[in-house]
């Protein structure tokens, strides 16, 4: 199977999984953000793929080919939730989100400060709650942002041109 767009309807989403897996090479309009509570799991980010173990987390930026590949050494023992959202929800506060892109997508445990980790907790539970959700997503995010390094878009990134066509169709 080759890339595909992905589209959620809801403008704030989160996954939740229970085990190591596998997820087709894709791309969204949205940023996401996958933290590992335990385990292991795999994740390509454009041409490198980055091992998240307990307490590591990604961030990718919107338009950016990712997929998920599943960590046989992971024998059931992972579990990860990725937050998904409009780059609008966070833009007026965090406009490097929208200007700028990560040096580097994977952030290490040891540079994931204590309150950040709490919240991607508590999203779990908040899932239902659009408000709840919301507002965890915003003290994880900021925790993630802070720590990484962040560069100007070049030509070649963010939105390329078969991106922003399918964008354009599904807006």
């Amino acid at each position: 199977m080759g890339t595909y767009f992905e589209n959620y309807l809801q403008q704030i989403y989160i996954s939740y999984r229970k085990e190591s897996y596998n997820f087709a090479s894709h791309f969204q309009n949205k940023i996401e953000i996958t933290y590992c509570f335990c385990g292991m799991q795999n994740v390509r980010v454009g041409d490198t793929v980055y091992c998240l173990k307990e307490g590591d987390a990604v961030f990718i930026s919107p338009n950016v080919v990712h997929e998920y590949i599943k960590c046989d050494d992971a024998k059931g023992k992972t579990r990860s939730i990725s937050l998904m959202s409009e780059t609008d929800f966070f833009a007026s506060l965090l406009p490097d989100l929208v200007t700028k892109s990560p040096v580097s997508p994977f952030i290490p445990s040891h540079l994931i400060n204590d309150d950040t980790k709490e919240a991607f907790k508590k999203m779990i539970n908040a899932k239902n709650n659009k408000i709840e959700l919301l507002g965890w997503g915003c003290i994880a995010l900021a925790g993630i942002t802070t720590v990484l390094e962040f560069e100007p878009l070049k030509k070649t990134d963010g939105f390329k041109l078969a991106p922003a066509i399918v964008a354009y169709i599904d807006a």
